[in-house]
C-alpha cells in the first residue's frame, strides 16, 4: 500500500513538473520592453533579466539591433541600443523624446537612468513619454499600421483631442513629431516632417561638405566652441514692437483697401498702362474699358539716314557692296547692293504718337483707342484668408512668438536665445557643413527640402 502511495506521489510529481516545464519552455518571456524614438524597438527579458529577443518593430530599427544582443544584460542591451541610434544619426540634435512602455518586473526608473546616462555623456537630454497600459485596441492599431501599440497608444491620445487629425496621418511620425502635435495641434501630411510650423518633404540629398564644427553640445559664438546647455525654458513669450501677444502668438490686424470688381458695357476691361505699350502716361495702373473699333492703323516710316529706302512696305537699311555675286545673311540685293531688314524704323500714328518698331510691334494706335471708366459691381479681398467689410480687407497676420528663456547658474544670455558658460570651452572638430535655402544637415549629408505650412 505504502509502494503504491510512493509511485502515485511520483506519478503527480512529474506531471507537476511537465506542466510548469511545459509552461517555462512555450511562455520563457518574463518582461517587454517596448522603446519608440523614430526606430521602434521591443526587448524581452527571460526571468534572469537577460534578452532573448530584440524585434525590430518597424524598418528603421533593423539598423539598430543586433544578434549579438541575445544573453546580454538589458543594461548592456541599452547601452548597445543608445551607441548605435547616435552612430546611425537618429539622434543628431541635444534634444530626444522616446516612448516607452514596460509589462513585467523590470523597474521603468532603471531603463530611464540608464539611457539617460548614456546621452548625458553626449549632451543630449531626454524626455520619457511612459505609456502605463496597452488595450486591444492599441495592439490592433499596432498591427494595422505596423507600430508598436506603445506609440498606438500615444497617438490615439492625439487623435483623441484632435478629431480633424486622423491615425494614418500620424502612424510613420517619429516621436518628437508626435509630441509637437500634441502640444500645438499642427501636423503634417504623410511623407513629410513636421519642424515647428512647417512642414518638409525632402527633395533632394548630397554629401555635406567637411568642416570644423563645434562639438555636440557646443555653440559657436565669434570663433569660439562654448557649452550651451544652461538655457530653462521660461513659459513667457515676447513679440516684435508693432504686435500683440496671443497665447504664444504674435497677431496685427491689418487693413487694406479692397480689389474692385469691375465691368465694360463696351470695350475690353485693361489697365492703362497694358494699352499704350509704350510712353509715360498718367494713370497707367488704372483700370479702363478700352475701345478699339475706331482705332487707326499706323504709317510704317523709314530713317531719313542716308542709306534707308522703303520696299514692298517694309524698311531696309545699306546699302553694301555684293560678295562673290551675293549678299550675306540674307540680305535683299537692291540695284546692285545689299540691304538688310532695318530694326530702328518706326511706327507713325495719325495723332502723331511715334513708336520704334525696336521696341515694339503695333498694329493699331493706343492713342486712337477709346478709354472710359468702368463700372464697379462689388469688391474682393486678394489674400483669401482675410474678411471683406464695405471696400477694406481685414487680415490678422499671425506668427509664433519668441519665448523668453533664462539661464542656470554660471550661464551667460546671449542674444536672448543663447545661454553659454564661457568658463566650459572645446576645440573644434571634424564635421560637416550645408550652405543653400531650404537645407538641412542631416547625419553627413545635405538635405534639400519642400517646405511648406504646417496644418492645423
Amino acid at each position: 500500500m505504502k509502494k503504491r502511495i510512493i509511485i502515485f506521489i511520483i506519478i503527480c510529481l512529474v506531471i507537476i513538473l511537465g506542466v510548469l516545464g511545459y509552461i517555462f519552455l512555450s511562455n520563457p518571456i518574463a518582461s517587454t520592453i517596448t522603446l519608440d524614438i523614430n526606430p521602434s524597438i521591443e526587448i524581452n527579458l527571460d526571468r534572469h533579466d537577460k534578452v532573448i529577443s530584440v524585434n525590430a518593430i518597424n524598418e528603421d530599427a533593423k539598423d539598430i539591433i543586433s544578434s549579438d544582443m541575445l544573453g546580454s544584460s538589458l543594461d548592456d542591451t541599452l547601452k548597445t541600443i543608445t551607441k548605435n541610434l547616435l552612430d546611425k544619426n537618429y539622434i543628431d540634435d541635444n534634444h530626444v523624446e522616446i516612448i516607452m512602455y514596460t509589462k513585467g518586473n523590470i523597474k521603468t526608473e532603471d531603463i530611464k537612468n540608464t539611457i539617460i546616462a548614456e546621452l548625458d555623456d553626449e549632451n543630449i537630454a531626454v524626455d520619457f513619454i511612459i505609456i502605463e497600459s496597452i488595450t486591444k485596441e492599441d495592439e490592433k492599431l499596432a498591427k494595422k499600421y505596423n507600430i508598436s501599440p506603445a506609440k498606438a497608444s500615444y497617438i490615439k491620445t492625439i487623435t483623441d483631442d484632435n478629431e480633424n487629425i486622423s491615425i494614418e496621418a500620424l502612424a510613420d511620425k517619429s516621436v518628437s513629431e508626435l509630441k509637437e502635435t500634441k502640444e500645438t495641434g499642427k501636423h503634417c501630411d504623410s511623407g513629410y516632417i513636421l519642424e515647428g510650423d512647417f512642414c518638409l518633404k525632402e527633395i533632394s540629398r548630397e554629401k555635406a561638405s567637411p568642416a570644423d564644427v563645434c562639438p555636440r553640445g557646443y555653440l559657436e559664438y565669434n570663433g569660439v566652441c562654448y557649452d550651451d546647455n544652461g538655457r530653462i525654458l521660461t513659459g513667457k513669450f515676447t513679440c516684435p514692437s508693432d504686435m500683440t501677444l496671443s497665447g504664444t502668438d504674435c497677431v496685427k490686424t491689418e487693413i487694406s483697401d479692397a480689389t474692385p470688381d469691375y465691368i465694360c458695357t463696351t470695350g475690353e476691361l485693361m489697365r492703362k498702362g497694358e494699352a499704350y505699350l509704350i510712353g509715360d502716361i498718367d494713370n497707367r495702373e488704372d483700370y479702363y474699358c478700352v475701345d478699339k473699333s475706331n482705332a487707326k492703323e499706323p504709317t510704317l516710316r523709314c530713317l531719313t539716314n542716308p542709306g534707308h529706302i522703303m520696299m514692298n512696305g517694309k524698311c531696309y537699311n545699306g546699302p553694301a557692296p555684293l560678295i562673290n555675286g551675293g549678299c550675306p545673311n540674307g540680305d535683299s540685293v537692291v540695284n546692285g547692293s545689299c540691304y538688310s531688314l532695318d530694326d530702328y524704323d518706326q511706327y507713325v500714328c495719325p495723332n502723331g504718337a511715334i513708336y520704334s518698331k525696336s521696341q515694339t510691334n503695333i498694329t493699331l494706335c493706343p492713342d486712337t483707342f477709346t478709354y472710359n471708366k468702368p463700372e464697379i459691381t462689388g469688391y474682393h479681398c486678394d489674400n483669401k484668408e482675410a474678411v471683406l467689410s464695405d471696400n477694406k480687407c481685414t487680415f490678422t497676420r499671425k506668427e509664433p512668438a519668441r519665448e523668453i528663456y533664462e539661464c542656470k547658474e554660471g550661464y551667460t544670455l546671449v542674444d536672448n536665445e543663447m545661454c553659454l558658460d564661457y568658463s566650459k570651452k572645446a576645440d573644434k572638430i571634424d564635421g560637416y557643413t550645408c550652405e543653400g535655402r531650404d537645407v538641412r544637415l542631416r547625419g553627413s549629408d545635405c538635405v534639400t527640402y519642400e517646405i511648406i505650412e504646417a496644418k492645423n
